[in-house]
């Protein structure tokens, strides 16, 4: 097996697992706040696939990401808090608000249709390349405010094989355990 293979199969771990942790939280669970100062869950949801699409679509390839096509116009509003990254509570409690989960699981559905395609095309000397990141967000106002650069400053000149395995993966792993935790602590508590 080569290495893109190897990720393709990472990524539909990743999203399998994301849709078995996501894809049955209530409503109610969507806008729980696990403990205070913490993100919704349903902001962390909608965050997990904006991650992946930001990293791949801009900083790796250089193109609009999947959040900004026609099937997500009504997500338009979001556009100015790009990923979530450097926000307030409250700017995240509006992401929750706006995003239902079944259209946070259809755009991961989507993300993921994007990226397996991508790694199909992609050979391992694509993997090596170091990229000018900064020169393709430059294009994009969310991507130019001071809490999202402190956040992400130290992953600019990174090959790409390295922004898909520490933000697309090591990142999405992190958080899809963040998920499962809270959310089962939350059901044994009804």
């Amino acid at each position: 097996m080569n290495i893109t293979t190897y990720l393709q199969k990472q990524f539909a771990n990743l999203n399998a697992v994301f849709h078995g942790i996501a894809g049955d939280l209530t409503d109610e669970e969507w806008l729980m706040r696990p403990a205070p100062g913490q993100n919704v869950l349903g902001y962390t949801v909608w965050h997990i696939p904006r991650t992946q699409d930001t990293f791949v679509q801009t900083w790796i390839r250089g193109i609009a990401e999947v959040a900004h096509g026609d099937r997500w116009s009504h997500w338009q509003p979001l556009k100015r808090l790009g990923i979530g990254v450097g926000i307030s509570l409250d700017e995240a409690d509006e992401i929750a608000r706006r995003v239902t989960r079944a259209d946070a699981l259809d755009y991961a559905d989507a993300v993921h249709r994007v990226i397996f395609e991508w790694l199909g095309e992609s050979s391992e000397s694509d993997l090596d390349q170091i990229l000018d990141t900064r020169q393709r967000l430059a294009a994009f106002p969310e991507y130019q405010t001071p809490g999202f650069i402190e956040e992400v400053s130290d992953l600019y000149d990174q090959p790409v094989w390295g922004l898909l395995m520490r933000p697309c993966m090591g990142h999405i792993h992190r958080h899809l355990g963040e998920l499962e935790v809270v959310k089962t602590i939350l059901r044994a508590q009804r």
